[in-house]
């Protein structure tokens, strides 16, 4: 995955484009509809929007080593707001793990730091 990338049109509709290889394929969600990203065969539940309007971050590290985090429009890395997680290629499984089980209250700048299970 080259590139994901968020976006909160009105209330009514949520559009995810997701970019790999090349190719952009764009999801229309409605808010309260669940979004969950497919990252090398596993799966990233992403929730829903009803709450507020989110913003997405992804790091792809190496082929083999990918972060991505979501908060609130509007926050930036340096506050403690953001849902990380980590995705993991290992052989042929890869592994997904959030840090503080999946809660608002990390820093994005910090997602090599952060403890994740």
């Amino acid at each position: 995955m080259d590139e994901i990338i968020l976006e909160v049109l009105e209330p009514s509709s949520v559009i995810l484009q997701v970019t790999e290889d090349g190719n952009t394929q764009q999801i229309i969600k409605s808010p309260d509809e669940t979004v969950v990203l497919e990252v090398g065969g596993a799966k990233i539940d992403i929730g829903s929007f009803t709450q507020a309007p989110t913003a997405e971050r992804s790091d792809f590290v190496s082929e083999n080593l990918s972060y991505y985090g979501w908060a609130v429009v509007g926050s930036v890395g340096g506050s403690a707001v953001w849902r990380v997680a980590k995705a993991e290629i290992v052989g042929n499984e890869t592994i997904v793990t959030y840090a503080d089980s999946g809660k608002f209250t990390q820093i994005w700048d910090n997602r090599s730091g952060l403890t994740y299970a």
